[in-house]
């Protein structure tokens, strides 16, 4: 029976905090939907397997616990960096889909977003799902853990952590933004080409009540060109996902 050194373990311990919070932050799988066992399963295992890889690679941890703890603090905001990272394309996923949720007139129809455990439009929970499927359908839960992987290469446990690319990282963020943009604005267009329509009807037949009649107009309207734009969406969400992994290792200098 072999017995495992104080070093292996502390060194386990430091990469299990860096995996449980990748886990806790990442999409999918930092769900609130996802059982706290099944994300403390995986985290071990991702533990196990990465720990034999980072023996000889590690800094020497301390054998002051105080120490030992701050350092594994340190690992944990990594992890935790890594996956708030992975998970801004979802925010950007959800800031358009809450936009066109209220220019469609779904703004007061709030549910409740298995994703985030928060309020959300109703549009919002569609394209949550839509987004996850397509997510790991694209192997994106792929390219988290493999940017998890990367994190340990450039940055091993118990040293320097990671240097962060502020022009990539602007990068990335910008792409939240864009991917926000281009959901909306089919939609939106449509929709202001409606107003005008609706504008004009209310001008040359000033006893239909518009503002009535308005609201299923713009309804149909954004429904129809939502379910046209949905194809163009997804190959969107694709690109995106793809490039994910490469995204998260630039930022991290890689």
């Amino acid at each position: 029976m072999t017995v495992l050194s104080s070093t292996y373990v502390a060194v386990f311990g430091l990469v299990l905090a860096r995996v449980g919070g990748l886990l806790v932050a990442a999409p999918v799988f930092g769900a609130r939907q996802v059982p706290a066992q099944s994300k403390i399963g995986l985290a071990v295992m991702l533990s196990l397997i990465l720990t034999p890889l980072q023996i000889g690679r590690a800094a020497t941890p301390p054998a002051d616990p105080l120490a030992f703890g701050a350092l594994a603090g340190c690992e944990l905001l990594v992890g935790l960096a890594v996956g708030f990272a992975a998970s801004l394309i979802f925010t950007g996923i959800q800031i358009g889909s809450r936009l066109l949720g209220v220019q469609i007139g779904f703004g007061f129809g709030e549910v409740l977003d298995p994703h985030s455990g928060a309020g959300s439009g109703v549009l919002d929970g569609f394209y949550t799902v839509l987004a996850t499927v397509i997510f790991l359908a694209t192997n994106g839960h792929y390219a988290v853990l493999a940017a998890l992987a990367h994190t340990f290469q450039v940055a091993p446990v118990g040293g320097q952590p990671p240097t962060v690319n502020p022009t990539q990282a602007m990068a990335l963020v910008q792409a939240v933004f864009e991917v926000a943009l281009r959901i909306v604005l089919p939609t939106t267009g449509a929709l202001l080409l409606a107003d005008a329509a609706m504008g004009l009807v209310s001008k040359v037949a000033p006893q239909m009540q518009v503002i009535v009649t308005g609201a299923p107009v713009k309804v149909a309207v954004g429904l129809v060109m939502l379910a046209a734009s949905l194809p163009t969406t997804a190959l969107l969400m694709q690109a995106v996902f793809r490039d994910l992994g490469r995204s998260i290792a630039a930022v991290l200098g890689g």
